[in-house]
């Protein structure tokens, strides 16, 4: 067993919050208490799997949790957006990223996002990783490259079903970045 799966959890008090955490890796899966929050102005979402960024968006908008959603299907889109939007003064106030893609990888996107970040002075956005990669010390490591940070199991490919009640557990968890 391992994140994705029904496992036990420890809850977890961080930052104000009550957060479940997977006992085997320690990984976030769910948070208690959440409350409502206003809208951030901006988040992507990137993903090859055009379900997986259609549902995405459905739910982001669904909810009114951005002003604006945008969804890219690599990377390298990914990034040559974002840059210009940072060089127009306009944050990021969310990535969401799946890590295997064609093109640019979510590492790699992440990785330049944070660039960008640093050399616009604007203080790194949140990235969620959302991906059907299992959780491991490698990932672990890989993501404290890139805090704030965090990952979510989105499942195996095919499970429609699965994928929309792990959209929504992402979209669940977005809140708790734009509470003030």
């Amino acid at each position: 067993m391992g994140c994705g799966e029904d496992v036990d959890t420890n809850p977890v008090e961080r930052d104000g919050k009550t957060e479940l955490t997977c006992i085997f890796c320690g990984f976030t899966l769910d948070f208690v208490d959440s409350q409502p929050s206003p809208p951030a102005r901006c988040i992507a979402t990137v993903d090859d799997a055009e379900m997986t960024r259609t549902l995405v968006m459905a739910f982001l908008q669904d909810k009114g949790l951005a002003q604006e959603v945008l969804a890219f299907a690599n990377g390298r889109e990914f990034v040559s957006a974002v840059s210009h939007r940072l060089s127009a003064g306009k944050p990021l106030d969310c990535a969401i990223l799946d890590i295997e893609m064609p093109v640019m990888d979510g590492f790699t996107a992440a990785r330049l996002l944070r660039a960008m970040e640093k050399a616009q002075q604007q203080h790194p956005c949140p990235i969620i990783f959302f991906s059907a990669r299992k959780a491991d010390e490698g990932l672990r490591k890989q993501m404290s490259l890139f805090r704030p940070a965090r990952y979510l199991n989105k499942g195996a490919e095919g499970d429609v079903q699965d994928l929309m009640r792990r959209v929504g557990i992402l979209v669940s968890h977005l809140g708790t970045y734009f509470e003030q």
